[in-house]
C-alpha cells in the first residue's frame, strides 16, 4: 500500500493505492491451489486497487485499476 500525493498535499484524490499478491511457503500453495487459481480469475489477486475511507468511517471503496474488477464496496453494520 502506499499513500496518494494528491491526498497527502492538495487534500483531493484518493487515500491510498495497494496490489494484492500473496506467497506461501514452498510445498504450501499446493494445498490452496484450487481457491488461489480462483481469486487469479476473478482478478482479485494481482490487482491494483485505489481505496477510499467514507468519512464516518462506514465504508469503504475499492476501485480495481487494471482489470475486470471495477468496485468493490465494503459497509460496516
Amino acid at each position: 500500500m502506499s499513500a496518494s500525493a494528491n491526498r497527502i498535499y492538495h487534500k483531493t484524490g484518493p487515500q491510498v493505492f495497494g496490489l494484492f499478491e500473496f506467497r506461501f511457503p514452498t510445498g504450501y500453495s499446493q494445498v490452496t491451489e484450487k481457491e488461489e487459481m480462483y481469486l487469479i480469475y476473478l482478478t482479485l489477486i494481482g490487482e491494483n486497487f485505489e481505496m477510499q475511507l467514507s468519512d464516518d468511517g462506514k465504508s469503504m471503496q475499492w476501485k480495481g485499476l487494471n482489470r475486470a474488477i471495477k468496485n468493490i464496496q465494503l459497509v460496516k453494520k
